[in-house]
């Protein structure tokens, strides 16, 4: 005789899947229940059937029909409830089993579809018409917006704005017009991306030439200092890309004449070859000290925006590297030599920025760990991390433009800070992402500390307001400019989300309305992927071990840590690094549940340490590939992956574990070793043989194809 049963769809609140179920086990009580939901049953004793909502519903229904084959299915229950996202699961009841559905509401009243329940279904269609016309037409309601916008037409242009702004941007970041806002190669031929309109964008050619044409007190420094000291005078050497190796500095600064005083204070004993001190539209006799000083300055009567100031030291500078500081800081000693370090690691290195601290009992406000944060609640989308004991290296958005070594060519080569942004805010980060669009990262340095006194020029001069006003307007042009359609979309959302508000934020709400003509004003990024964006995204952090001995490197992707020792996996794949140490250099990527500090014994054989959080989730897709595939298959390791191959070239990648050769082809042109601990396949073959099982038989299916 054919097994009867009961099908309870979870399709409502969880509070309301307990009464469910009791309320389907009292019909037919002799008849077994099964529950069909995407988290397991609220008690036990019910038979569970797993719903995955982010699969094909064919699916999921193959599922219910393999773990109800041989089976009459009496009853399907369901729950209407509103603003509950499992229609498909709703849908795919009513088709599979239409004449044996029961629906509930939210009470929990329910009806069948048969004639009879005519009475009944017309009494819920009513009143769930009667409670969608109150919801309708009150605040909130789309209706009730409608008919408020009507008889406030201004209430049009902000949804009018958004929509614009989005239409404006995939029309501009596809065409060719964005080509106007470039400009040809700069004096050492490199290629440049004008950041600058209208009058304040001055070609750099005229910069070069008017700054070796300015008449100002010029001192190294650095030859000052040793001299001081009765050593011989030492000529820098060149870095073999222009310019003599060293470090000018250059500081722009406002009536901040103190200030510098201060900075001085621990900037001149770390004796940089160059300091270039822009005086800023000062009157409180900046000029005449530097002059007593005999430091080089340039003096601007008027007050300039912080891009344009810092672009006329930067066209001054003459080093190959330039680090751009804000007078109120205070640099703790070996500040130079930890952001010098990463320029030996890796050659194409754009930036390296400082660690940021406050003073006792003010809150932290920045790190310098600058990360792009994906938030749907209208936060700002870039913000610092905490960092993390040990780490170092880790990539970052962008250099805070108060505390920044560039490489000067590269930094000239972007066309300089983008005088666009005024009169400040934000022209770091643009900077610091044309770079990425150009392959040119920017790392975070542990070691070079600076302390913050955060007595900001820009707020004696401008109202909060004002500066609200400039952040918006200044992340909406760098969105604009950026090249990226997810940086412009996630811009405008957040934009909208502020300007929507019951009481609007109001420099959201104008950067909004001014956002559609922005893509044709800005010049765009080079063309590229956002993988910046999963890269630094706050899922990878980078620790440094043992210094790199010059012999053959091994590039080690895991899915887990080897250590601690805590199953045969990680002791095997532990003592292999062990042996491997004695021969090779070894850098050990790794995905982690949390970031943290690795292990002493890991940091001991490896000269590397890269990090990848990784959140677990069952909303995996439909997908040919093993569902321990998708999992590991993730943008933040691919980036981490290819910024480390970058850095490093390793000469082998060895891959742990099958799962991981999903990164095979990303290798290239190391070569890949490919390490199992079992044939998965064969495993789940095994498992078939025992007991036979949905899941079980797809995933055989897909590792078979896989491996």
């Amino acid at each position: 005789m054919t097994e009867r049963i009961k099908l309870a769809f979870a399709t409502g609140s969880d509070d309301l899947i307990a009464t469910l179920l009791e309320k389907m086990a009292a019909l037919f009580p002799d008849v077994p229940l099964y529950l069909v939901s995407e988290f397991p049953p609220p008690g036990a004793g019910v038979p569970w059937i797993r719903w995955y909502p982010a699969k094909d519903v064919s699916e999921n229904m193959a599922r219910v029909a393999a773990a109800t084959a041989g089976k009459d299915v009496v009853l399907a229950g369901i729950i209407l409830q509103p603003r509950m996202p499992y229609w498909a699961m709703r849908w795919a009841a009513a088709r599979r089993w239409p004449w044996r559905l029961i629906v509930f509401n939210e009470n929990l009243d329910h009806f069948m579809l048969r004639p009879r329940s005519l009475p009944v279904m017309a009494k819920h269609f009513w009143w769930r018409t009667k409670n969608f016309v109150r919801w309708e037409t009150r605040p909130g309601g789309t209706a009730y917006t409608i008919v408020w916008r009507l008889l406030h037409p201004r209430a049009f242009l902000r949804p009018i704005a958004y929509w614009m702004a989005r239409v404006s941007g995939a029309v501009a970041f596809g065409s060719v017009v964005r080509m106007l806002g470039s400009r040809g190669p700069l004096p050492d031929g490199r290629g440049s991306e004008s950041h600058g309109h209208g009058a304040e964008s001055r070609d750099w050619d005229d910069r070069l030439r008017s700054a070796e044409a300015v008449q100002t007190v010029s001192l190294d420094l650095g030859e000052q200092q040793r001299a001081l000291e009765g050593n011989q005078a030492v000529v820098s050497q060149d870095s073999g890309d222009g310019l003599p190796a060293g470090i000018t500095v250059v500081i722009p600064s406002r009536n901040g004449r103190q200030l510098l005083e201060r900075l001085f204070e621990s900037l001149l004993p770390q004796a940089p070859e160059e300091i270039i001190v822009v005086d800023n539209g000062s009157s409180d006799g900046t000029a005449d000290w530097l002059r007593g000083l005999g430091i080089s300055f340039d003096c601007s009567k008027e007050p300039l925006s912080f891009a344009a100031a810092v672009n006329r030291g930067i066209a001054r500078a003459r080093y190959s590297r330039t680090c751009l500081l804000n007078n109120d800081m205070v640099l703790e000693p070996g500040f130079f030599g930890a952001l010098l370090k990463p320029f030996d690691r890796e050659p194409e290195l754009f930036a390296v920025t400082a660690q940021i601290l406050f003073p006792e009992n003010v809150r932290r406000e920045e790190t310098g760990k600058a990360m792009y944060h994906r938030s749907k609640t209208g936060e700002f989308p870039v913000w610092c991390e905490t960092p993390i004991g040990g780490e170092d290296g880790t990539w970052v958005l962008y250099g805070s433009g108060g505390c920044t070594l560039y490489d000067t060519l590269k930094l000239r080569a972007l066309g300089g800070m983008g005088e666009q942004y005024t009169p400040a805010y934000v022209e770091d980060l643009d900077i610091g992402w044309r770079a990425w669009r150009r392959g040119w990262p920017t790392v975070f340095a542990a070691g070079a500390r600076v302390l913050h006194l955060h007595r900001s020029t820009t707020s004696k001069y401008y109202t909060a307001e004002e500066l609200a006003g400039a952040l918006e307007r200044n992340y909406a042009r760098f969105a604009a400019g950026s090249n990226s359609r997810v940086i412009w979309r996630e811009a405008l959302d957040r934009l909208n989300l502020l300007a929507a508000r019951q009481e609007p934020v109001k420099a959201a709400e104008r950067a909004l309305f001014g956002a559609w003509w922005e893509p044709w004003r800005q010049p765009q990024a080079a063309e590229g992927d956002d993988s910046p964006l999963a890269l630094c995204g706050g899922a990878v952090a980078v620790f440094p071990g043992l210094a790199a001995t010059g012999r053959r490197r091994v590039l080690i992707a895991a899915p887990y840590l080897p250590f601690p020792l805590s199953h045969g996996g990680a002791v095997r794949m532990f003592n292999l690094m062990r042996e491997g140490f004695k021969d090779f250099d070894q850098i050990l990527l790794v995905f982690v549940a949390e970031l943290a500090a690795p292990a002493a014994e890991l940091l001991a054989i490896c000269n590397e340490i890269v990090l990848v959080r990784r959140e677990g989730s069952h909303l995996l897709p439909s997908s040919a590939r093993p569902d321990v595939v998708e999992e590991h298959d993730r943008p933040e390791f691919r980036a981490a992956l290819a910024a480390t191959l970058r850095k490093w070239r390793p000469d082998i990648v060895q891959l742990e574990f099958t799962q991981m050769g999903v990164y095979a082809d990303a290798c290239r042109p190391a070569k890949t070793i490919l390490v199992e601990h079992d044939i998965t396949f064969d495993l789940y073959y095994q498992l078939l043989q025992d007991k036979e099982d949905y899941d079980t038989r797809r995933q055989y299916g897909n590792w078979l194809m896989f491996e």
